[in-house]
Order: C-alpha cells, then structure tokens, then sequence
C-alpha cells in the first residue's frame, strides 16, 4: 500500500499540480508516506486541496490524519518585493522587484494603529512574515504577509532596545541589542513576554554594538558589529548557537576594517552563500562581497561602488542595507545618499551577482519623492 500512496503523491506533485492547487500552493507530506502510516482515502482528500467533496471551498490550511502526519498546505511565495523600513515617515513600505524610477510602494503599512514611529529594523521571513522594531524599542512588531495600511500587529517584548532582526531557517528571531552587547533567540512563533530560548553574550563573542544579521544557506548567524569605531563582521556556527541557555561563544571567523576591509550595518547572504555588506560612508562607501565560507581577515572577491575619500563618489553612498533576490542573487542596495547632491537622496539600486568596481544599476534606481523614502533604514526582500 505503501509504494501506491507514494506512487500517486509523485503523480499528484509533479503531474497534476498545476491541475489540482491553486497557484501559490503546494503540497507538502512528511516521510510518513514512505512508512505507509497514511491512508490512500486521506492522500486524496487532501489533494482536492477542499476536503473531501467540496469542491468550492478555500483550501485548508491543515488536514489531520493521526499523529505521525500532518498534511498541509503551505503558501509558496517567490521573492518578489523588497520592504523598506521607512524610519522618517513611521511607515513600512513595500515595491514589487521590478520596479524603476520615481514609483510609488504597491503597500505601505502605517497608521496609530501599527505602533510605528521610526521602524529601523527589518526582516521578513520564509512565509512573508514582517518583523520590525521602532529605533530604540524593545518590542518586535510582527505584521502578516500582505499587510497594509492601518493594521494591528502582534508583539513581542524583547530583551533591550533592538537594532536588528533576523530569522533563522527553522523560524527562530534573532534580536540584537547593540546596548547589551548580545543576540536573543527566540522560538518561531514567539510573541507577548516569551523568554528567550538562547541568549549569545559574553566577552568570547566579541559582540560590540551588534546591528543588522543574516544567515547563510547552512544556518550560520553573521553580525555586523561596531567595536571601537571600527565595523566588522562575525560569523556563529549554527551547531554552536543551537546548544541553548546563555551562550558565551567566540565567532569562527571575524573580518574588520583594520585588515582593509571596510564593513557596516547589515550583511546578507545568497544562495550561493556568499556574504555581502553595504558600507557606510564613515567606513569607506561601498558594497563588498565575500567568497562562501568566510575565514577571519580575508579580503572581499568583489567590490562594487568604492568612494574616494571624503565619501565623494560619482554613484551612490552611505550602503545602508543589503538585500538578495533569489535565484538570480542580484544585489539589492539601499542608499542614503544620491549619486549626487542635486539627486533624490535616498535609492535603492540593483547590481548584478557578478559586478564588481565601479558600475552602474542595471534598472533606474527606486528613487524620488513619489517613493514617500524618508529616511529609510533597512530592507528586506521576500
């Protein structure tokens, strides 16, 4: 019976997909299958995507079986916005990756309701999950994908005032607090007063001023740190943060701009995992970009946008964030500077995966005052 369920869900998957699921929708069955704890009766109910008979209804976000399956439909949604938080105007602000030029946000979520007043931290995760925390806030404010306009978010009140957000391939939130020197982890789903379930602090991490985050294909945590007026970046192996509590661990690797590497606020990874930094201009404007597998000091195999100094550069500066579009791996950067002082003074730019010097965006960047940027911090790309 075994080898006909899995026989049928290959067919279902594979063949009738675009037949049976909406579009946006895929079906997802655990190993359950392979042991044949799953009836033939249940695998099709499930498939109709309505349950067994009614053909007209949304598709369920859960089919229970018994306790060793859970057959669920889960949104699949590609990459295709970047989300700003707009720290000036209390806003947070949506473009589709293709747009250009001087063009309004497709969703702006804003209003007494939100609880913004000048969101600087930003992430979004797997299933479109906003994340964000007002500039000094202990309180993550956590949106539904698709959010707009004046909506009620849910919270959660975290440990000091928060400078950077990220998700970790397994939905855990990762908090920094560039005050407490630390990084709290939270289980997926967290909200209210939830403890955290892992905090990285101590002497061992050198986390000084810890800002943006982001995680590589293999979970492995890099942070961009501040410490002593020079910007760096660490690297966490995700073996060594899964062991829980309070967790005085060193980096596996660090680079900072005392070995000619200048760095800032918010790394981001791609598919490939390689990591990228946006530079702020009082660390040497820019957009660096390292090999997969990041060793302590190593130099940038690319560099895109160097300034000369003074922070006078003929394309755009002040690199506040970084952002990937999967599976291309374009590089998204968001600016807080025009290419010049005439120009709109906030962008955000795309480059190819491959570019490096002094190039151009391949689009007209997202810029000007139908935009409503005022101020904007961070992106973050689903």
């Amino acid at each position: 019976m075994a080898r006909a369920i899995l026989t049928i869900y290959r067919l279902l998957s594979s063949q009738l997909s675009s037949a049976f699921f909406p579009k946006g929708y895929m079906l997802k069955i655990s190993s359950a299958l392979s042991r044949g704890c799953v009836s033939l009766a249940t695998l099709i109910c499930a498939a109709t995507i309505a349950g067994c008979g009614n053909s007209t209804a949304s598709p369920t976000p859960a089919v229970s079986t018994n306790s060793t399956l859970t057959p669920k439909f889960v949104p699949f949604i590609p990459k295709e916005r970047v989300y700003v938080s707009n720290k000036g105007a209390g806003t947070i602000i949506a473009f589709s990756l293709s747009d250009s030029g001087n063009v309004a946000p497709e969703n702006t979520i804003g209003g007494s309701n939100t609880g913004l007043t000048a969101p600087f931290a930003l992430a979004v995760d797997a299933d479109g999950t906003i994340y964000t925390a007002n500039d000094g806030s202990s309180t993550v404010l956590i949106f539904p994908n698709g959010a707009n306009g004046n909506v009620t978010p849910r919270t959660l009140n975290v440990q000091g005032p928060t400078e950077g957000i990220a998700i970790d391939n397994n939905g855990s939130i990762y908090v920094s607090s560039n005050t407490l020197n630390s990084i709290a982890v939270y289980a997926a789903g967290s909200v209210g007063n939830a403890s955290p379930v892992a905090t990285i602090s101590g002497n061992n991490t050198e986390l000084s001023h810890p800002t943006g985050m982001a995680f590589d294909t293999n979970n492995n945590l890099y942070v961009g740190v501040i410490n002593n007026g020079l910007a760096g970046l660490g690297e966490f192996s995700a073996s060594a943060i899964a062991a829980g509590g309070i967790e005085n661990i060193a980096p596996i690797a660090t680079v900072t701009d005392a070995n000619g590497t200048a760095l800032s606020q918010g790394p981001a990874a791609d598919s490939n995992g390689r990591i990228v930094t946006g530079n702020m201009c009082a660390f040497g404007s820019g957009i660096e970009i390292f090999a997969p597998g990041l060793t302590s000091n190593v130099a940038p195999v690319q560099t895109i946008l160097s300034s000369t100094p003074g922070c006078t550069v003929s394309y755009a500066v002040d690199v506040t964030s970084i952002g990937f579009n999967a599976p291309t791996n374009n590089i998204y950067a968001l600016t807080n500077a025009g290419k010049a002082a005439s120009d709109f003074p906030y962008a955000i730019s795309v480059f190819a995966s491959t570019a490096n010097g002094s190039v151009a965006s391949t689009t007209t960047p997202i810029s000007g005052s139908n935009t409503t940027f005022n101020n904007p911090m961070v992106i973050a790309i689903h």
